[in-house]
């Protein structure tokens, strides 16, 4: 320690280390001021996905409530699907992993006759979440395009996942799933 002009006492300054020699550890401040940033970083982060998530509920609320004024109405305007299927491809660009969004999205698929396009999107949904009702829609959207060993295998897996589904596969399905699923008889007479 030295002594400074007021008689007081006042550290040393540090050598610091010539070139090639040992390096130094930030001081304490330096590591709370970055901590500090990266908190706020990941607030900011934080917030612009919880936007992003009120954003593509917004649109999908927007598209259910379309898509429920078309089924009351028994009509399906192309124009109106046109722009439901671009809400959903905006929804579904700000929170792709809502199976919610890749449903509603396959359903306006089916709307169209767009069939293959259905499939595939019930086919992302699926990969998110397995749901006995995804499965159902898958079966429908094989079976519209003609691909009946698929669509009977989709059926298959929504009517073991929910029994109550079964009601709703398509009759000629149907009796194909109760010949595979009904019990077996026991063997007393």
């Amino acid at each position: 320690m030295t002594r400074g002009s007021a008689g007081k006492k006042r550290e040393a300054p540090r050598p610091r280390p010539e070139r090639g020699g040992e390096r130094r550890w930030p001081g304490r401040r330096t590591l709370a001021a970055v901590a500090a940033v990266l908190a706020a970083l990941a607030l900011v982060a934080r917030t612009e996905r919880a936007v992003d998530l009120v954003g593509a509920s917004k649109r999908l609320r927007v598209v259910t409530v379309v898509s429920s004024e078309m089924e009351r109405a028994g009509k399906t305007p192309r124009d109106l699907v046109a722009g439901n299927l671009r809400l959903l491809r905006e929804a579904d660009r700000l929170d792709p992993h809502d199976v919610g969004i890749q449903v509603a999205l396959a359903g306006q698929y089916m709307l169209l006759g767009r069939y293959d396009q259905a499939t595939a999107t019930y086919r992302d949904a699926l990969a998110i979440e397995a749901r006995p009702e995804i499965y159902l829609n898958l079966g429908n959207a094989l079976f519209a395009s003609g691909h009946s060993d698929e669509a009977l295998d989709a059926y298959r897996k929504a009517v073991a996942l929910a029994p109550r589904l079964r009601r709703l596969v398509p009759g000629p399905m149907r009796q194909s799933i109760q010949r595979l699923t009904r019990p077996a008889r026991s063997a007393r007479s």
